[in-house]
């Protein structure tokens, strides 16, 4: 027997509702994943969760779940004809973005709250996860000039080192290295290291008052003070930098055999060994990537991407807020690669990654909350007919 549009939309009513048995759910996501359309109806509802948003603080758990679902339920209505440019790039990407089964994950990032998941995902043909791995979280190492470390995470607020006239003080996965009592006169000029593990992040604002936000599995070479006529860090990892104007004194991050140059501005610096290129990208300011006897100076909106094998610079226009997501607490992906997407779990779910079967080319847009658990995030991902095992610490992706 044929099922009509009036059948399905019962069926997500249902499922709003914690109504649907686990054979119920197959049928309906399966049934989401044969017509653009219905695929195109999920990232409708997605919108219609960010605009939610807006209003997140006035409005306590319940109230805002029970809105959640209105407004879901409200979207399942005949919608208008797709236009045909979704018809281009939806079959690339990733078949919906699954906003139900982490909204509550969602709420507890923008409120801190506790709140119990109403909606869960249950089909039979994804296999069983074990303990479910937790997402990163404020870790990091404070090493020092005399090669004494400090674990942050460990340590309580207030002042954790003396560097010289330099105070170091950590507050909530911020750590501040304060210059305001050093003189112009101070003793030598040492250097610290501040690095983070898979599974880490971690905020450290310079002697010169700059900002910086290290992800995971990352590390900041710096001096403890600024003197002479540059300012010199270096970087391992990714970093977003928002840098303390003077003129007088340009601020250069190092990346391997690369350098950027600033005066005062903000941009993110991607640099992990385990990917094919550097990218810096400009958010506010200019900067300039120098290698060797080439210079690319950027503007805003714009990414440079280093190739680390031809030492080619090229330069492009890009989505500065999917470069910089990772620092505002989620993934976001636009028509990104399977292995990709993996290698950015890796480093946050502090994982492993293999691969089974015959590779297929898989693409994936969309946003996922970086709060959310390890099985949480494969579910989203599950959705576009890839499917995922987690033995212990390693996720093996089945093509």
């Amino acid at each position: 027997m044929i099922k009509g549009k009036e059948y399905y939309e019962h069926l997500m009513v249902q499922y709003l509702h914690n109504n649907c048995s686990p054979q119920e759910v197959k049928e309906l996501f399966d049934h989401i994943q044969e017509d653009s359309s219905n695929k195109l109806l999920l990232q409708q509802m997605q919108a219609s969760f960010n605009n939610m948003l807006q209003d997140k603080q006035e409005q306590q758990p319940l109230e805002w779940s029970r809105k959640m679902q209105e407004t879901l339920i409200n979207k399942i209505q005949p919608q208008a004809k797709v236009v045909p440019l979704y018809k281009k790039w939806l079959p690339r990407v990733a078949a919906a973005i699954l906003v139900v089964s982490f909204s509550v994950a969602a709420y507890q990032y923008y409120t801190k709250k506790e709140v119990q998941p109403a909606i869960q995902i249950a089909n039979n043909n994804t296999p069983s996860l074990p303990k479910d791995i937790l997402p990163g979280s404020d870790k990091a190492l404070l090493t020092l000039a005399d090669g004494t470390v400090i674990v942050l995470d460990e340590v309580k607020n207030g002042t954790v080192a003396k560097q010289g006239n330099i105070s170091v003080n950590k507050k909530n996965g911020l750590v501040i290295y304060d210059a305001s009592n050093a003189s112009s006169s101070s003793a030598a000029i040492t250097f610290n290291t501040i690095s983070t593990p898979k599974g880490g992040q971690y905020q450290i604002v310079l002697p010169d008052g700059s900002n910086v936000w290290l992800n995971a599995a990352s590390s900041l070479r710096f001096p403890t003070a600024f003197a002479g006529t540059q300012r010199n860090v270096e970087l391992k990892g990714e970093g977003y930098f928002e840098i303390a104007k003077n003129a007088a004194m340009p601020f250069y991050v190092k990346v391997n055999n690369m350098e950027v140059e600033v005066l005062g501005t903000h941009f993110n610096l991607m640099a992990y060994d385990n990917e094919d290129a550097v990218k810096t990208t400009l958010l506010e300011g200019a900067v300039k990537i120098n290698y060797g006897a080439t210079a690319k100076t950027l503007k805003p909106g714009q990414q440079g991407k280093f190739n680390n094998t031809s030492g080619a610079i090229n330069v492009i226009t890009t989505d500065t807020e999917e470069a910089v997501a990772w620092k505002n607490g989620y993934f976001q992906f636009t028509n990104e690669d399977i292995k990709s997407i993996m290698r950015q779990f890796a480093r946050w779910y502090d994982v492993e990654v293999s691969y089974e079967g015959i590779e297929k080319p898989r693409y994936f847009s969309g946003e996922i909350s970086r709060t959310v658990s390890l099985s949480k995030a494969l579910k989203v991902l599950e959705l576009s007919n890839v499917k995922f095992r987690i033995d212990e610490k390693k996720i093996v992706v089945l093509f």
